[in-house]
């Protein structure tokens, strides 16, 4: 019996927040009895990185398009979610291909965190101290919305991939990409519950409520 090791990986990526696309299966009338393979022993790893902000000075006014607030600041973040898959994959009597999971590594990783900042206010002073105490307060949003849905993303797709029946294909190819999708799917519900919670914080953060009270810690501005 011939079993192929074969990695692929699957990238999602997106500016604050991440973006799922979600393939259709292709319909295929196989014998799953066909395929020897079961599905358990898989190993699954989380790789968690995030970064330490970068402050960016700018002269534009509109930093501030939602609360029409004197706290002119915005915070972006790039987070890129991909899992590096190892399939086991063997031909079958019939001449198709079947595979499961072998070795997955869920890697969830913030490559850019920006704060930009009106520069007329002097370094040191107290509106540009006001203004950055809250844009960190939105970086450790994401920060702990990121490290605690991607555990939950990671146990999602070591439930999905120690469960997930053999996939079948024309091809090696086929059976990676049918393999990767339903993995991604099992990530869903723990990015959607990430995506509604950064929300969530973040708009209490910028209330009029909120704007107000930071504001009155400067004498101008």
């Amino acid at each position: 019996m011939k079993i192929l090791f074969t990695k692929t990986p699957v990238i999602l990526s997106g500016f604050i927040i991440l973006m799922f696309t979600l393939f259709t299966n292709k319909a295929f009338a196989y014998d799953r009895s066909s395929c020897p393979l079961v599905s358990g022993a898989v190993m699954v790893s989380l790789n968690y990185k995030d970064k330490e902000p970068t402050l960016r000075p700018v002269t534009d006014e509109n930093l501030n398009p939602g609360g029409g607030s004197s706290i002119k600041g915005l915070t972006i973040t790039h987070s890129n979610l991909t899992f590096n898959t190892t399939v086991q994959i063997i031909k079958t009597k019939n001449g198709r291909y079947c595979g499961i999971p072998h070795k997955v590594i869920v890697n969830f990783i913030f490559d850019k965190i920006d704060i930009k900042y009106q520069k007329k206010y002097p370094v040191g002073s107290c509106q540009h101290n006001v203004i950055l105490a809250h844009e960190h307060k939105h970086v450790a949003i994401y920060k702990k919305n990121g490290l605690i849905y991607s555990q939950q993303i990671k146990d999602a797709v070591e439930y999905k991939a120690r469960h997930l029946p053999p996939e079948f294909g024309y091809n090696p190819q086929d059976v990676r990409d049918k393999v990767s999708r339903n993995l991604v799917r099992a990530a869903t519900t723990a990015y959607n519950a990430m995506k509604h919670q950064n929300s969530k914080q973040n708009a209490v953060l910028d209330t009029k409520k909120n704007y107000l009270r930071e504001t009155k810690k400067c004498a101008t501005w």
